[in-house]
């Protein structure tokens, strides 16, 4: 991983840090996220768990939270040597960017009505609004 943010205060944090923060995510489902940003395939859930070296069973639930939180989409395949459907798993990068964009949009609004609120009901007048 590695990309960060620099903070006004100089601080630098994680991207992805920041991104599982936004999202309330836990590791694993940061990783899975990463793993299927960076991918230029949509991924099954053997090649997710072979990738991460982790268990199969245990990407269901963080893929599924992705999927209902819209960061990741699913689509069935059929593989051409078994003729069998498999579920692959992806990100539409331009849609997560959009998304990522105006999920900050949103929390900047929010921020700032909510610090609003709380001042006006302290007391405390704001000049420049």
């Amino acid at each position: 991983m590695g990309e960060n943010i620099l903070f006004p205060d100089g601080r630098s944090v994680d991207i992805h840090k920041v991104i599982g923060f936004m999202y309330g995510l836990t590791e694993s489902e940061l990783n899975i996220l990463h793993l299927l940003m960076t991918s230029n395939n949509k991924l099954t859930v053997e090649e997710i768990a072979n990738k991460l070296n982790i268990a199969q069973t245990s990407i269901s639930k963080p893929i599924n939270i992705l999927i209902d939180k819209g960061l990741v989409y699913k689509e069935k395949k059929i593989i051409t040597k078994t003729r069998k459907i498999r579920l692959v798993y992806y990100v539409d990068k331009d849609k997560l960017y959009s998304k990522l964009i105006n999920d900050l949009e949103y929390i900047s609004k929010s921020f700032t009505s909510q610090y609003y609120s709380h001042l006006a009901n302290k007391g405390i007048e704001i000049y420049n609004k």
